[in-house]
């Protein structure tokens, strides 16, 4: 009869609703992990980059096969005795973009350092300096944050 059928829609009705509610409930949490992996894996990335340093100016006419042993030669010459007469080790260095005609601008270098506080003092060079030129080009340092702290 009608009235069965209208307690039968009303109690599976119900059970509707305690499941969107525990689902949204569940959605909820879900949602505030998510911020806090992200936010680990951002802090994460921010650790890893902690020695590396962004390099703006650096001709693309630098070679990549020569890129490294050049800027370990022009860095140590630049920074002179800041670095206590050791010579400045980078790990790894490699531009950063697609390459661009050669009228345009030239693409960032990214640069990892082997010891952190060669790092520290080459920042803190090119901060105090009001131009450090290569090849008569003005080069731009900077410290290489992840893209969410850069566009904080």
């Amino acid at each position: 009869t009608l009235t069965t059928e209208l307690t039968g829609f009303q109690s599976r009705m119900l059970t509707l609703e305690e499941a969107v509610q525990t689902v949204t409930g569940q959605h909820t949490t879900m949602q505030n992990r998510l911020q806090d992996l992200e936010s680990k894996l951002d802090d994460l990335e921010n650790c890893a980059r902690r020695s590396n340093l962004r390099f703006i100016g650096i001709q693309d006419s630098v070679k990549d096969g020569k890129l490294l042993s050049r800027l370990e030669s022009w860095l140590t010459n630049a920074v002179e005795n800041v670095a206590r007469d050791e010579k400045i080790i980078i790990d790894r260095a490699h531009r950063v973009g697609q390459r661009r005609p050669e009228d345009a601008r030239s693409r960032p270098v990214i640069t990892k350092f082997h010891n952190y506080k060669q790092k520290e003092l080459i920042l803190r060079r090119f901060r105090a300096e009001s131009s450090v030129e290569w090849d008569w080009v003005r080069i731009r340092c900077f410290q290489d944050y992840s893209l969410i702290v850069s566009r904080a």
